[in-house]
């Protein structure tokens, strides 16, 4: 049953972004996110959250990075509640989906560590 719980959420978040208005928001954005992430300044972190390489970075990235973030926590928060799974669980679980649709070369957290996608040790 858990299984289960665990594959319909990643199948919610995987549609969140077509049927949430949270996420559509954050997809208007998704062209600075990839310019950010073209250019190495931010990652996907573990937890689900996007994530700024060399901090403190410029106001620009850290206000993409704080709206983005919140538009996240907005999604993982409801498919929390609606599936009755742990928010842990749920940024987790979208983290590793985040982290492994990352195009080669950018950027993900792996250890605490930043490193290029595809250049693990």
């Amino acid at each position: 049953m858990k299984i289960l719980k665990l594959f319909t959420l990643a199948i919610l978040l995987t549609a969140a972004g077509t049927t949430s208005s949270v996420i559509k928001t954050a997809f208007a954005q998704s062209i600075t996110v990839s310019m950010a992430k073209d250019q190495g300044l931010v990652g996907e972190q573990p937890d689900g959250l996007l994530g700024i390489v060399n901090p403190p970075g410029s106001l620009e990235i850290r206000e993409l990075v704080q709206k983005t973030n919140n538009a996240r926590m907005d999604v993982y928060e409801e498919s929390s509640r609606r599936q009755n799974v742990a928010l842990i669980t749920v940024k987790v679980l979208a983290g590793k989906n985040l982290r492994e649709k990352t195009a080669p070369g950018h950027y993900i957290q792996h250890n605490g560590k930043w490193i290029k996608k595809g250049l693990l040790p």
